[in-house]
């Protein structure tokens, strides 16, 4: 039996083979459970691409979480080659690592790191596979998995790959109005060669501090917010998803997330969508 994965941006087709009798029986039991799973329906951008969005209401939980700061010595270590050449320079609003020559960047008020090598020039392109394989590589020998982190975006044209952090395998992205820190980790190649690395500076303590149930509006809700939204190009939409809004707390110790629907454009650009109106006349949910 032979099962097609089609690419519709990349124009790519992967083709496999897999065993008819144990695919049956995975259908087979897919199918008995139908009743238990979310009806979805698809949603047309115009442009032949389609987006699976759920029929209903979803219910999700909010969290509060404790956050530890990771030790900036810790990244000297691990990103330089010889750490006992490195110099260390304070100021107010970060801690700068060098060895002459590669630039380590610690904002704490931010919460993110910035590794750079300078001296790196662009090369030939390499494709994905090999790009996931060697960030991914990176990260396990310089001890870069602090949270959940699943696979976020591949620009193989800047040879950049792209985690983000997740709970619960939903993706979570910063908040704009009460920002804590970055959520992505992001790495830039050069001569098969880490030439740019930024992440988070914390990591989440993963056992919650508190819960909510909250629910958000169902996917037919989503798609009438943006029929109607008339500066909203539906063409230039790349995907539709929930996201947890990660966002800052009272206290410097603790962050909140929240479940938020989100758009994804074409040129990366991420628009949140809000059940707050943010124009007089408009629908009782909005896009932020």
């Amino acid at each position: 039996q032979k099962v097609y994965f089609v690419s519709y941006d990349k124009m790519k087709v992967v083709e496999t083979t897999v065993n008819q009798s144990e695919a049956s029986l995975f259908v087979g039991e897919l199918y008995n459970k139908r009743e238990e799973f979310q009806p979805y329906f698809s949603f047309q951008t115009g442009q032949g691409n389609e987006i699976m969005l759920p029929e209903n209401q979803v219910e999700l939980e909010s969290y509060q979480y404790f956050t530890e700061e990771i030790e900036g010595e810790k990244f000297k270590e691990a990103l330089f080659v010889n750490p006992q050449l490195v110099k260390q320079d304070v100021s107010i609003s970060k801690n700068r690592y060098t060895d002459g020559t590669r630039e380590l960047n610690i904002y704490p008020t931010t919460q993110m790191v910035k590794y750079v090598n300078p001296t790196l020039k662009d090369t030939n392109p390499v494709e994905a596979n090999f790009l996931i394989e060697q960030s991914i590589k990176f990260l396990n020998d310089h001890g870069g998995w602090t949270d959940n982190y699943v696979l976020f975006d591949i620009q193989e044209s800047d040879q950049e790959v792209k985690f983000i952090m997740s709970i619960h395998s939903i993706p979570v992205i910063n908040s704009m109005e009460n920002q804590y820190g970055p959520t992505m980790i992001s790495q830039r190649w050069g001569q098969n060669e880490i030439a740019i690395y930024e992440r988070p500076l914390y990591e989440l303590i993963m056992t919650p501090l508190s819960s909510n149930s909250l629910t958000l509006m169902s996917g037919r809700k989503v798609e009438e917010i943006i029929n109607k939204n008339q500066q909203l190009d539906k063409t230039q939409i790349n995907n539709i998803f929930i996201a947890y809004e990660l966002g800052g707390s009272d206290s410097q110790q603790t962050v909140k997330v929240a479940p938020v629907w989100c758009i994804e454009m074409m040129n990366g650009t991420l628009i949140k969508m809000t059940e707050v109106v943010e124009q007089p006349g408009g629908d009782e949910n909005g896009l932020e």
